[in-house]
């Protein structure tokens, strides 16, 4: 089994990476490691939307030689410079690294949390935008219990190197923007705390919600591994409307699917209910459905 190390070079993947190394328990695997441990790769996916992106490939290849880890690496010009397409592209990477054979760690923690929650409310998000960054089938985050804080001290205890993501000093970017001005607000205010018990609340409701889901839809699902599967077609299109989005949520978080909007839910739906055999919708860069006689298939598609 694999065990795919997501490390873009950053101080918090620098963290995981070197807290998985030294097995201190910082960065939380426990029950992860002892099933996918037989394969450990670091992987890095360069954007290629910055001057340095390449020497920050070249970084990262060198850690995971120090660490004695197989290193896996793609580059990728992408054509729109959006968080969305280079978020996507990324985890096209990833998940074809993991092969349906492991997990995929990412090294997101509970303020990114925050900020993901804060970015999906004002976009407009389903049930799920409310519980973001969540363990999922194939993805684990072994610092989700940590702090930007924390991880910044761990990085000086151990005297680590990193580098710095140059866009991240931009306000191009809404997430820039909420991190630097509103989100320092909310925990001046501490409504960041109520923000946090929204995300525990929805996750422990989400969990619910889809065992009930799990128990129907499975039953529907006619082949499934890591990066495909496949749904009968006919209890697609048997659905009612306002419960189709839902049923092709739960679909594409069984593939770990990144952050789908709301509005790519609803033209999901149309094109389910309405598209003939061939047809096929792009869910973003990577990410594909597409109509079967007697199917509907889901699937990575790079």
């Amino acid at each position: 089994m694999k065990l795919v190390l997501a490390v873009s070079g950053g101080v918090d993947s620098v963290v995981m990476l070197h807290s998985f190394a030294a097995s201190d328990g910082f960065a939380d695997f426990s029950g992860v490691t002892e099933n996918t441990s037989s394969e450990v790769i670091v992987a890095h996916f360069d954007h290629g939307l910055r001057q340095e992106s390449a020497a920050d490939a070249r970084f990262v290849g060198g850690l995971a030689k120090k660490y004695s880890l197989s290193y896996e690496q793609e580059s990728g010009e992408l054509a729109s410079n959006s968080e969305e397409a280079a978020r996507n592209a990324r985890w096209a990477f990833l998940k074809l690294v993991a092969d349906g054979r492991g997990a995929v760690a990412t090294a997101h923690h509970k303020d990114d949390a925050l900020e993901t929650l804060c970015i999906n409310m004002l976009r407009g998000t389903n049930r799920w935008g409310l519980a973001p960054l969540r363990d999922q089938p194939g993805v684990v985050r072994p610092l989700r219990s940590k702090s930007k804080a924390e991880i910044y001290e761990y990085a000086a205890l151990h005297r680590l190197e990193f580098v710095e993501d140059s866009s991240n000093a931009s306000d191009r970017y809404l997430r820039n923007r909420l991190r630097r001005y509103i989100v320092p607000q909310l925990e001046r205010l501490g409504s960041d705390q109520k923000l946090r018990a929204i995300m525990n609340d929805s996750l422990v409701r989400n969990q619910e919600i889809d065992t009930l889901l799990d128990s129907v839809v499975s039953t529907h699902i006619l082949t499934k591994t890591d990066v495909s599967l496949t749904v009968d077609r006919s209890f697609l299109r048997s659905l009612p409307p306002d419960l189709l989005p839902e049923v092709c949520n739960y679909l594409c978080k069984q593939l770990a699917f990144p952050n789908i909007s709301s509005a790519q839910y609803q033209k999901l739906q149309t094109f389910v209910q309405t598209k003939h055999t061939g047809k096929v919708f792009q869910l973003g860069s990577g990410f594909e459905v597409k109509i079967k006689r007697e199917c509907v298939a889901f699937s990575y598609t790079n």
